[in-house]
């Protein structure tokens, strides 16, 4: 028998009217057995256990209850989007006298999600109430800064993950310290080498992100815009990171990690450079680490700006050039090299030359090369499938790690089209931008879906930034210059007065079909924060990086005060969903 007093405090843990709603219960679920989401359920027993769910950072549930007499074990179920049904949500059931389990979640995917605990003795169990997750999330949504945070470092406007989401580098190639080399804590400096730039190491340690490194280059100059791009092995022992502004050239760094430790390897640079060019400016890493491409969209050697990529291959020793890739038919300031993509093997390449056109219409296009016995050859040029000025196709692109999904950021695309497959011929929404995926059929490319914001707006420039997960059924989208004011996930999309907010959008293909999931804000959001200039999706799929190059927060370190006071601009953050 349970207490009048027990009875009261497990009722009370039910009830959390802020965040979550308990929505009845019942006890013939089974672990691993799907319920019918659309039946209602019997009501809780008396003698049910009684869960409690609060949001802690980051991506992370916490579930605690009060432990029942007579248990032999738990067994906590999930429905993540309160309409799958309920599944098991542990591997094993949870041992007796457990009071609380911690489950870390991809935030966008649970937004709705539902959980029951049962309490079982032998092969009979008692079901809670089911608790519901409710609200923006905003609580548990990761808040990273600089530990030293600096007005126009510019911290996140370039984010890498590790495959397994549990390292992560950020660029900030505004900051202005003269620092030389790597350290693990950022040390004392006057900012005397305005944009020299940094990158900055983070490690997932339980609930938290740690500063591994502080990373430099050994020998800064000012604007370098060290940290504008970067690439992270799979493992994310080996980094490379894009300094264009070096010299008027453009040079490239790269790292390497080993037992926790970081070491600069080698300074990579294009064999014939010229006046105001920008090597380094994009960059992509095969998954092992082996093969490394870098673009520089105004190398001019046929033509003016017309752009290149450059492939580095790795013999075990150092990085050796391999050869040079320009398009078939280079345009005069196409931009050949603004994005690049590898697939996880390093023998497919996507690159985007968004300025692209022989009228000069920057149409854009996006170029697809292959490796193989002749080495490397264009496979295909594509476009997209509507005409028109100032589309900027190719300002981003994301690859598969099988190579068979290619998504192609476009942000001057104008149409007013929302979602999915829209009318792309109405023009009255000037740079809302658009993303194209396309799918591989062999050595071909047809075009599989055009997707717009579901809350364009003009000069939100959506596609400015793309991800895709490892399998290239998540595709992440951001938009720098959206408008809205909402925080958290799933808020009101309604513009606002303010601008350069930014937004990002997440899609998810299933059955060939794609359709729009979540929409994705800070929890802190505020005009001029451009959050989602710079994103990156783990290949898992499970953890979501945005940059806000913009945000002038005046917090540092590791979930800081959500301060909106705006003393710090520029001083930028990155989001962890």
């Amino acid at each position: 028998m349970k207490s009048p007093i027990l009875f009261a405090t497990r009722s009370a843990l039910i009830a959390f009217p802020a965040l979550f709603c308990a929505c009845g219960g019942g006890s013939s679920l089974t672990p691993g057995v799907s319920a019918d989401p659309a039946a209602t359920p019997p009501p809780v027993a008396a003698n049910a256990p009684a869960l409690a769910l609060t949001l802690q950072n980051a991506k992370t549930f916490r579930f605690t209850w009060i432990d029942m007499a007579g248990e032999t074990e738990y067994r906590l179920l999930e429905d993540p989007d309160g309409v799958s049904g309920y599944t098991s949500l542990t591997p094993q059931p949870l041992p007796a006298d457990t009071t609380a389990h911690e489950h870390t979640v991809f935030l966008p995917a649970r937004v709705n999600a539902r959980y029951i605990l049962q309490a079982c003795k032998g092969g009979t169990c008692l079901d809670s109430a089911p608790v519901s997750v409710a609200g923006n999330l905003a609580q548990a949504i990761g808040f990273l800064k600089s530990d030293v945070s600096t007005a126009d470092d510019e911290f996140g406007y370039s984010v890498a993950l590790s495959s397994d989401g549990g390292t992560l580098a950020v660029g900030a190639p505004g900051e202005s310290s003269a620092v030389t080399g790597i350290a693990t804590q950022e040390p004392p400096s006057a900012n005397d080498m305005p944009n020299s730039g940094v990158v900055y190491v983070f490690v997932r340690q339980g609930q938290r992100w740690q500063q591994q490194a502080f990373v430099k280059a050994s020998t800064p100059t000012m604007s370098d815009r060290f940290g504008e791009s970067l690439a992270l092995s799979v493992t994310g022992d080996a980094l490379a990171v894009g300094a264009p502004g070096r010299d008027a050239k453009g040079v490239v760094y790269t790292f390497t990690r080993s037992d926790g430790d970081w070491s600069e390897r080698q300074m990579l640079a294009a064999s014939v450079s010229g006046p105001n060019e920008r090597f380094g400016h994009s960059l992509a890493m095969s998954a092992a680490g082996h093969v490394l491409m870098v673009g520089n969209p105004r190398e001019s050697q046929f033509h003016n700006d017309s752009g290149a990529v450059y492939v580095f291959t790795h013999d075990g020793t150092q990085w050796n050039e391999y050869v040079t890739l320009k398009a078939n038919f280079p345009w005069p300031y196409a931009g050949f090299g603004s994005s690049v993509s590898l697939n996880a093997a390093g023998d497919l390449l996507a690159v985007g030359a968004p300025n692209s056109d022989s009228m000069e219409l920057s149409r854009g296009s996006a170029h697809v090369f292959m490796f193989g016995g002749m080495g490397w050859q264009e496979q295909a040029e594509l476009k997209a499938p509507h005409a028109a000025i100032d589309l900027q196709f190719g300002t981003s692109a994301a690859l598969s790690a099988d190579g068979g999904t290619l998504a192609v950021g476009a942000r001057g695309d104008a149409s007013a089209a929302t979602g999915v497959n829209g009318d792309p011929q109405d023009n009255s929404a000037f740079n809302s931008g658009a993303v194209h995926v396309f799918r591989r059929d062999g050595v071909n490319w047809p075009h599989q879906a055009y997707l717009k914001a579901s809350n364009p707006g003009e000069d939100d420039q959506f596609g400015r930034a793309v991800s895709l997960s490892g399998d290239g059924n998540t595709l992440v989208v951001g938009a720098p210059y959206e408008t809205s004011r909402a925080d958290g996930l799933n808020g009101s999309q309604a513009s606002t007065d303010s601008s350069a907010v930014g937004a990002a959008y997440i899609f998810q293909r299933k059955s060939l079909a794609w359709r729009q999931t979540a929409y994705v804000k800070a929890p802190n959001s505020g005009g001029q924060d451009t959050f989602g200039t710079g994103l990156a999706l783990s290949a898992n799929g499970q953890t979501l990086a945005v940059g806000a190059s913009g945000e002038a927060s005046s917090a540092s370190g590791w979930n800081g005060s959500h301060a909106t006071d705006n003393d710090n601009a520029q001083s930028g953050a990155i989001y962890l969903y």
